[in-house]
């Protein structure tokens, strides 16, 4: 571990799990408890369905814990909120922002890398005003810029956060048009490489996730797994011939029951894994907001994907044709407990302060 990143630590190896445990640092955390109404206990289903069926194997025990609930929708932009502190999110695999809302109201949303505790964030409100965009501001598709990082972002208008939200994820703007030209679609590069075409008035988050170097963790033994719920899997060469396909026999050998062997082109299986089965249905609508799969932009870097991008528009047009976009304005009918001209204020103050793009 003598290259592991500064957010990482390690631990002395008194004990063979202790020796391979790697995990984030986590001196930046909240050091009190979590917000009791935002804190739900789910009963935990071992993996089972609503009949008592196993569909999801290696699931069952665990440490008893509270879920916290996160708020992805983008309900209320006109509110001004500050950053409480950061809080470990169990089950996740980034952290969770503790938000105080000028109203009153208290959330957690997702870690936003670069965003420290105690910052005020603002919805963006206007458009086509020359202003930077910075770390955890709520901002439109069809404002912001090309190349421009995001996460948390709308697959529809106002149907909350949906891509990008899992630790170190971010998407990435393509191209833009300017004021008047941008209400149609805007090619987003996906973390999959594959570029969509979202609404303009789909909601996002400036940045990316926080806990990026969360793929380096390691549990160092199996029964720190198993306090997250995490039961053994046990080889199918293990079991009996009644179990597994692979199971029976004398010595563990695979020889005579088509152990390691591929499907055939008659299995299901076998199509999917062996034969490139196609999974994806091509019924959806929203398969035509697709200008590029994933497959066709390997190899390729943000930079390429930006000159690519700039003849996505012809399929956008099409894809503007065919797509319907709702009219319906956001609802801002809400109860502020402050007072509109305090919220203005703050809302001038923090434009005033903030650099032009041209500087």
């Amino acid at each position: 571990y003598r290259y592991l990143p500064d957010t990482l630590k390690t631990f002395r190896p008194t004990t063979p799990g202790l020796r391979h445990k790697v995990i984030l640092v986590r001196t930046a955390l909240w050091k009190y408890r979590p917000v009791k109404s935002l804190a739900v206990h789910y009963p935990d289903a071992a993996g089972r369905n609503n009949s008592g069926r196993i569909t999801v194997r290696h699931r069952g025990g665990g440490n008893k814990v509270r879920t916290l609930t996160v708020n992805y929708m983008y309900s209320t932009p006109e509110i001004p909120k500050q950053l409480l502190g950061l809080e470990y999110g169990r089950r996740r695999s980034s952290w969770l922002s503790l938000v105080y809302y000028a109203n009153g109201v208290m959330a957690y949303h997702p870690m936003v890398e670069g965003l420290e505790p105690g910052s005020t964030v603002f919805a963006h409100h206007k458009p086509g005003s020359a202003m930077v965009p910075m770390p955890g501001e709520w901002w439109k598709l069809g404002d912001l810029p090309a190349g421009q990082l995001i996460c948390n972002i709308e697959f529809r208008p106002n149907g909350g956060g949906q891509i990008a939200r899992a630790a170190g994820a971010s998407a990435l703007v393509l191209a833009n048009k300017p004021e008047t030209e941008r209400q149609g679609l805007v090619p987003i590069l996906m973390p999959s490489k594959e570029v969509r075409l979202l609404q303009a008035d789909c909601w996002c988050t400036i940045g990316r996730i926080g806990c990026a170097d969360h793929k380096f963790e390691k549990h160092g033994k199996a029964g720190r797994k198993r306090w997250f719920g995490r039961r053994p899997q046990v080889r199918g060469i293990a079991m009996n011939a009644v179990d597994h396909k692979h199971g029976g026999g004398k010595g563990g050998k695979t020889s005579g029951k088509g152990g390691g062997r591929r499907p055939g082109p008659w299995s299901c299986y076998g199509r999917i894994r062996a034969h490139h089965m196609k999974t994806r249905s091509k019924k959806l609508r929203s398969w035509d907001n697709i200008a590029r799969r994933r497959q066709d932009s390997r190899g390729l870097n943000n930079t390429q994907m930006l000159q690519w991008s700039k003849k996505a528009y012809t399929k956008a047009q099409k894809a503007r044709a065919k797509l319907q976009l709702s009219s319906k304005t956001r609802a801002s009918k809400i109860n502020l407990q402050a007072s509109k001209a305090h919220l203005e204020k703050l809302r001038e103050e923090y434009y005033a302060s903030r650099p032009p793009v041209d500087q």
